[in-house]
């Protein structure tokens, strides 16, 4: 078997490959590894990094582990505890499919990931979310030192069409209440009067209640955005907080995990009967959004008990839903006939008609003014 030709540059001591070249003058030598394909890799990234200026010679042999340690301590200084499980939960779905050394993580092992997964049924969505967790924390392992470059950096995402969440209509929400068993039907109830977002709700705790102004405190290190509000509390879900109050002052209000919250609305939607296509966590809040619309609230005001950054966010998540109140917004002016032309041919249903029962048919006539 023929000898392979000599690479400038790369040496070999006892059973480790070495870099030791010159570069202006300068004296290169460093330990690569023992794998002579990989080391003449680790060659030409070196030789790159230099001719780039970069002189720190800090090489890609960090084992994963200790990265992830150090990032997620990193993430749960700095972002509400939502945000570290969320992310803590997306590596540990991807880090078991690739290499445990950043030196032999390469863009075929997130290809060959992507493929397993959609095999499994996971949505493209969800599959960029925890591609996007492994290569934001390399990213900060270049920027903390830990290692030179980040070997998965171009790695583009996977297209899909995003589907957002829908709001329940009215029957929706009193089956989902009734049918649901009394623990979690008190949380969806929280959701639905006050907009909280699954994170908010999770973590709420008794210091985040104004109990002299009945006001639920939104602060920055719960909020998204770190945007703090101030929620009123309706009578109902006063009594509930006072409930929780008097069982456990100190732990959480709900006492439910952030992951658990998703797989117990899905149960409970069973239970009520209510069509799933759609329907997430996001859809409790987006009806509280729709609601405060449809009773007449200013923008504005619906911005700040959303927590949104502007109005126009707000108005987007209304109008993405609610395209019907249109023709109530024109039928119900005071000066008008008081209808709306419905074209021929077309079945209307007006807002809150239970599901499957039609209530007005147009079979070809003008309606009547």
């Amino acid at each position: 078997m023929p000898r392979r030709a000599a690479i400038p540059g790369l040496i070999k001591r006892g059973d480790t490959y070495w870099a030791q070249f010159r570069y202006k003058g300068e004296r290169i030598r460093k330990s690569l590894s023992k794998d002579r394909q990989l080391a003449e890799e680790m060659l030409v990234e070196l030789r790159a990094r230099i001719q780039r200026g970069d002189w720190s010679l800090i090489d890609n042999q960090c084992s994963l582990a200790p990265i992830v340690d150090q990032y997620l301590q990193d993430v749960q200084h700095k972002h509400p505890p939502n945000t570290a499980v969320a992310y803590r939960a997306r590596l540990n779905r991807i880090l078991p499919h690739v290499p445990l050394r950043v030196t032999r993580l390469r863009h075929q092992n997130i290809i060959d990931y992507r493929a397993k997964r959609l095999a499994e049924g996971i949505s493209p969505g969800s599959i960029n979310d925890e591609v996007t967790a492994l290569l934001v924390m390399l990213n900060w392992a270049v920027n903390a030192g830990m290692i030179g470059t980040n070997p998965i950096a171009k790695v583009g995402l996977m297209r899909h069409q995003t589907q957002g969440a829908r709001a329940l209509d009215n029957q929706e929400v009193e089956a989902l209440l009734k049918g649901s068993p009394e623990r979690w039907a008190r949380l969806w109830y929280c959701m639905l009067t006050t907009g909280l977002r699954r994170s908010e709700v999770c973590y709420l705790r008794q210091k985040h209640v104004d109990w002299a102004s009945r006001e639920i405190l939104v602060s920055a290190d719960l909020a998204k955005g770190s945007r703090p509000r101030r929620l009123p509390i309706d009578q109902t879900l006063w009594g509930y907080l006072c409930d929780a109050r008097v069982m456990n002052p100190e732990a959480l209000i709900f006492g439910v995990s952030y992951t658990g919250i998703p797989r117990a609305l899905g149960e409970c939607c069973n239970l009520a009967t209510i069509d799933q296509e759609k329907v997430s966590c996001h859809s409790l809040r987006k009806t509280f959004c729709v609601g405060l619309f449809r009773a007449g609230s200013d923008p504005e005001v619906v911005r700040e008990l959303m927590g949104h950054k502007s109005v126009a966010i707000t108005l987007s998540v209304y109008r993405s839903v609610a395209g019907v109140d249109r023709q109530t917004a024109i039928a119900g002016l005071p000066w008008g006939s008081g209808g709306v032309a419905t074209p021929d041919g077309i079945v209307r249903f007006p807002v809150g008609a239970p599901r499957g029962e039609c209530t007005d048919f147009n079979t070809g006539d003008r309606p009547r003014a």
